[in-house]
């Protein structure tokens, strides 16, 4: 096929085709906005504050592009009476309003005009009332007014209804959570609501607010003067509650800080003591109950572990298991209630091992204790003798060991020897005896049995 024939072809379809683009609208004398676009019909909305003497001006390429007015179908349409064709436009003298217009190109091209009038449903006036839902007492918001929040209904050429979009501006003020400082922090916030149902419905605020009109998406344009309007004071009920958790106990659950601060780990061995914290919106939030239960036996039929009034506790685990901790929260109503995130921890099974040698003397800093190694080992009770049955030392606590002296003075280098009782948070009992060498400088092919601490 020749470049001739392809430009031929391509001329041919371009001329035979309809094409236009979308006519034009202007206001002249009154205050006006685009509201929204139907793309689907290729209808435009507009929002006009009708004045004495205004006039709309719809393009159209030549006064047999006929124009028609329509309520709820483009089907019933009819022409419009008293309009002039001047300068390609159809002009319209204070024309009706909250009605479409239709401009006829022919072929089957239309354009598609909505013309609603502002004043039909300005700003409300009066009182604002706030109030709790009926049917989420706990967590949502109605505003009304006497004369409701509305909007502007507009019609498609197909008959279908719809809104324009009408965004109402309401402050109010706000507890907002701040991890940094773990406290809430009361702030002034703006938001925009779309009517339903002739009211506005939001989530509550967590601080007790009222709550101001000032305007809508339009205001600044049609009623620049708007003075707000305020509602009654509304006392929050709805809750939001972190918690945070510390670490203290035995050495092997530590950090070089001595304690975690970034939460709880997963698996800790006991004995372990555990700080929670929790923090909610007060004055709305007014009761902590704390509750530790063994995982999987979580529901309120279950034994908890704790049950602990109060913002903070500390729990000391001492048996092996899994665990589940939150806090409850009730808000000063007295039916509102919020349980935080739940965390789970597991208490290892238990664990003892004895080395049987360490070298207090010939090496300073490297392996100068004699400690065991341990995990959750909730009771202990170890002593040293020499090799006559003399006791050199005792202890009872297992992250402790022993230096190698007898009343500050260091032993002679040989073997010695331990008994050890012990109990693990799973019920494990250890009973424990051996030896134990110390070795000197001199010493060589004795190597103490790995130990994991």
């Amino acid at each position: 096929m020749t470049k001739k024939l392809l430009f031929a072809i391509l001329l041919f379809l371009l001329t035979s085709i309809p094409f236009q683009l979308l006519a034009g609208i202007a206001v002249v004398g009154a205050k006006h906005v685009k509201a929204s676009t139907d793309s689907k019909f290729r209808l435009e909305c507009m929002l006009i504050q009708p004045e004495a003497g205004f006039s709309v001006r719809l393009e159209a390429a030549s006064p047999t592009a006929l124009l028609k007015k329509y309520h709820i179908r483009a089907t019933d349409a009819e022409v419009v009476e008293g309009a002039t064709y001047s300068n390609g436009a159809w002009v319209l003298q204070e024309p009706e309003l909250n009605c479409g217009y239709i401009v006829e190109k022919g072929q089957g091209l239309s354009e598609y005009y909505w013309l609603a009038d502002y004043s039909s449903s300005p700003l409300p006036q009066g009182e604002l009332y706030a109030a709790y839902s009926p049917d989420s007492p706990c967590d949502r918001i109605i505003l009304s007014t006497k004369g409701g929040f509305s909007s502007w209904t507009y019609y498609s050429p197909d008959g279908t209804a719809g809104q324009l979009t009408r965004e109402f501006q309401i402050r109010y003020f706000n507890a907002l959570f701040s991890e940094e400082d773990f406290a809430f922090k009361i702030q002034e916030k703006e938001e925009q609501l779309v009517p339903q149902e002739n009211t506005l419905q939001m989530l509550a605020p967590l601080a007790d607010t009222s709550f101001r009109l000032i305007g809508d998406k339009y205001s600044a344009i049609f009623e620049p003067n708007f003075k707000s309007i305020e509602s009654n004071m509304i006392p929050s009920q709805r809750i939001e509650v972190y918690t945070r958790y510390k670490v203290l106990g035995t050495s092997e659950n530590k950090t070089s800080e001595g304690s975690r601060e970034d939460g709880l780990p997963s698996a800790l061995s006991a004995p372990v003591s555990v700080k929670m914290e929790a923090v909610a919106n007060e004055p709305a939030a007014q009761r902590y109950i704390w509750r530790i239960l063994p995982a999987g036996n979580e529901s309120e039929e279950g034994t908890p572990l704790l049950i602990f009034t109060g913002k903070e506790c500390e729990f000391t685990f001492d048996k092996a298991g899994s665990f589940v901790l939150f806090v409850e929260v009730g808000a000063r109503n007295g039916s509102c209630l919020l349980q935080s995130d739940k965390k789970t921890i597991t208490i290892g099974a238990s664990r003892l091992e004895v080395p049987n040698a360490f070298s207090p003397f010939s090496s300073p800093g490297i392996n100068d204790t004699f400690r065991v190694a341990h995990n959750s080992i909730v009771s202990f009770q170890g002593a040293i003798f020499n090799e006559w049955g003399n006791k050199l030392y005792e202890w009872k606590d297992p992250n402790e060991g022993w230096d190698g002296t007898f009343r500050g003075k260091p032993v002679d280098t040989g073997v010695y020897y331990y008994i050890i009782h012990a109990k693990g948070a799973d019920g494990k009992e250890y009973n424990l005896n051996g030896h134990i060498n110390i070795l000197g400088y001199g010493d060589v092919g004795i190597a103490p049995n790995p130990v994991t601490p």
